[in-house]
């Protein structure tokens, strides 16, 4: 049941959006999200996502070309 509803980039901000349990919260879910949220034309809340989850020193120069990808600064 819960892959019939995760097909699209709308089902994927709908489960981060409503914070559903079943989904495993590993940092590349985060950059899952902000995909989904661009793909969807929300480039400010991709930049949100992305500012929120990977924004102290470490993880920002981990996630350096994604921040680049969304002109995050």
């Amino acid at each position: 049941p819960f892959l019939s509803e995760v097909s699209t980039p709308a089902d994927l901000v709908k489960l981060y959006e409503a914070d559903d349990g079943r989904v495993m919260k590993q940092k590349y879910w985060y950059v899952f999200i902000a995909a989904a949220y661009q793909d969807l034309g929300q480039l400010d809340k991709a930049r949100e996502v992305v500012r929120e989850r990977f924004g102290n020193p470490g993880l920002r120069k981990r996630y350096a070309p994604l921040f680049v990808s969304l002109n995050v600064e």
